[in-house]
């Protein structure tokens, strides 16, 4: 689920800015989620997990990413299918990087080439006073693969094809940039 999505809607007062919020993108195991992910029969107190398996798109704003959790009677009777538990969680809050401590800042901008890219990245900031002291690398599930202090060109043959963020941080705030290494 995502909040806070600027994008066109025609029939929004102003198309260009709308804001979507709640946007549901993808119900995993389908509507009436996961065949067997819980037991038939579960006693009080006991634990069920199951593993789900999802590729956020490469354009999508991890910040503003929620996962939504809940158990639901299934019923054949369509008035009795009721949500028996429920949660959510910000996936940035349980990130292991410095957006837990550091205030995200979406004022620069961060030119990252040639994206996708094969074995070197050129990383660029649109504000030239801006001291950036850390470089981080992150998966889509946030583990970080490189840490080190800030250079303009980072070497990227050692890291899996896939889609990455590129976390660049000083004391006082992180700036996030995704990118593609082929």
């Amino acid at each position: 689920m995502e909040d806070s999505i600027v994008e066109f809607q025609a029939s929004a007062p102003n198309p260009n800015s709308y804001v979507h919020t709640r946007v549901m993108r993808t119900i995993l195991g389908g509507t009436w989620g996961q065949p067997s992910s819980i037991p038939s029969t579960v006693t009080s107190g006991q634990t069920v997990t199951y593993t789900f398996n999802y590729t956020v798109p490469a354009n999508f704003d991890m910040r503003m990413l929620r996962l939504v959790g809940m158990v639901q009677k299934f019923s054949p009777d369509r008035y009795d299918r009721r949500i028996l538990n429920s949660g959510k969680v910000l996936v940035r809050d349980y990130w292991t990087t410095p957006l837990g401590t550091n205030e995200v800042s979406k004022n620069v901008n961060i030119k990252v080439y040639p994206n996708p890219a094969s074995s070197n990245l050129n990383i660029e900031l649109d504000d030239k006073n801006l001291e950036i002291k850390t470089l981080k690398v992150m998966s889509a599930d946030g583990k970080i693969l490189i840490e080190k202090p800030f250079q303009s060109t980072l070497n990227i043959e050692n890291i899996a094809s896939g889609f990455y963020y590129l976390l660049l941080s000083n004391e006082k705030e992180s700036f996030i940039q995704s990118f593609v290494k082929e």
